[in-house]
C-alpha cells in the first residue's frame, strides 16, 4: 500500500513498507527543516509506515 507525501503542495507516492525519516528523504526533503504530520497529528521521524498513511510535511521555520 503506498503512503502519500504531501510537501509544499504537492503529492507524492511512495511504496513499501518504511520509516516516516524514509519517505521524507525519497521525496528529497532534509529532515531538519520540517515537522511530519501522519493522520493529523504529530510523529517522529522514527515510527515506522505501513501504507495507506497520509504524511504531510512542514516547514519550520525560525528566526531571531
Amino acid at each position: 500500500m503506498p503512503v502519500t507525501v504531501v510537501y509544499d503542495d504537492k503529492s507524492f507516492e511512495i511504496e513499501g513498507s518504511q520509516t516516516v525519516e524514509e519517505a521524507v528523504k525519497k521525496v528529497g526533503v532534509n529532515t531538519e527543516t520540517i515537522i511530519v504530520e501522519k493522520d493529523g497529528k504529530l510523529v517522529s521521524l522514527d515510527e515506522e509506515l505501513n501504507g495507506r498513511e497520509k504524511l504531510k510535511l512542514i516547514n519550520v521555520v525560525s528566526g531571531g
